[in-house]
């Protein structure tokens, strides 16, 4: 299969600089179907196709996903009748670039092959169909589907509950089930966005924070729970939580020192001072850090 390589124009952010647009590289499969069909045969030439017992009859499952690290974003295929669907040797990268995976950057490498990914909804191979799902981390995978992000009022892929709705008991939650997703309503809601509110981020929420156009027409009901950027993140939480209680202790402990080892005349911080100031700039790490994670949602 040929691959295609060429310089691209990238988008970067910098210190001081809002945007910067740059030259690089990026490498892709041209013919993204004919690879995928390829593979199926070389998969069955080779007695490695697996009927998996959760998949219908007739049926292909192939997912899509992104990720990006050590400077580079790549796109990738997994086709699930193997043994080891997840495996890295089922793993097959059909582009990459150079870069971060910001909007501007994937809309430049990814938009040739949308028409790619639908061709792939009507054609078969041994008399199956394909049924086509996407993966990836929260963040990618709300680019995908055009919403702003974790931190929008309307945070949730799948359906349209707000932040502050997700903090009601599950019974309540249950009792008030919100309106499901779906490309349909995606598409009506960027349409708000866009023609009553001027595409203003700040009016994100009044469009149920969809703030640009899907990048492939994959239901969401196939797009898959990031599960282990969950578990990471529930257990990063939990370490946070520890890091703040011992935090708490070292500043019950200071405290006692300032208050037992001084007096009027020494020239040093009160116990409650220190303690003030000590909490307004973790509360302002805090802030940065949020402030941050929107930056690279942008």
């Amino acid at each position: 299969m040929e691959l295609g390589c060429e310089q691209n124009m990238h988008h970067l952010r910098l210190p001081k600089i809002k945007k910067l647009i740059v030259q690089r590289p990026w490498c892709y499969l041209y013919n993204l179907v004919g690879h995928i069909l390829k593979r199926l045969a070389d998969i069955l030439l080779f007695n490695l196709f697996v009927l998996h017992s959760f998949i219908p009859q007739g049926v292909i499952d192939l997912k899509f996903g992104g990720d990006h690290g050590n400077d580079t974003f790549k796109m990738c295929y997994q086709l699930t009748c193997v043994e080891k669907p997840n495996s890295a040797d089922n793993t097959v990268i059909f582009s990459i670039f150079q870069g971060k995976d910001n909007i501007a950057n994937l809309r430049i490498c990814l938009e040739r092959f949308k028409a790619h990914i639908e061709k792939l909804k009507t054609v078969t191979w041994e008399n199956n169909v394909f049924r086509i799902f996407m993966f990836g981390d929260y963040a990618f995978l709300c680019a995908m589907f055009g919403i702003s992000g974790a931190n929008g009022v309307h945070p949730c892929l799948w359906c349209l509950i707000t932040k502050d709705e997700m903090q009601h008991p599950r019974f309540i939650r249950l009792a008030n089930l919100s309106e499901k997703r779906t490309l349909s309503n995606l598409k009506e809601h960027l349409k708000l966005f866009q023609e009553k509110y001027g595409g203003n981020m700040k009016f994100a929420k009044k469009a149920f924070n969809v703030i640009h156009s899907t990048f492939f027409d994959i239901d969401i009901d196939q797009v898959f729970i990031p599960g282990l950027h969950i578990t990471l993140g529930v257990y990063f939480k939990m370490f946070n939580l520890f890091i703040h209680f011992c935090e708490e202790i070292d500043l019950a402990i200071t405290r006692h020192i300032i208050t037992n080892n001084t007096t009027e005349t020494d020239d040093v911080v009160s116990a409650d001072e220190y303690t003030k100031t000590y909490r307004e700039v973790r509360v302002l790490n805090l802030e940065i850090e949020e402030f941050e994670e929107r930056r690279l949602l942008l």
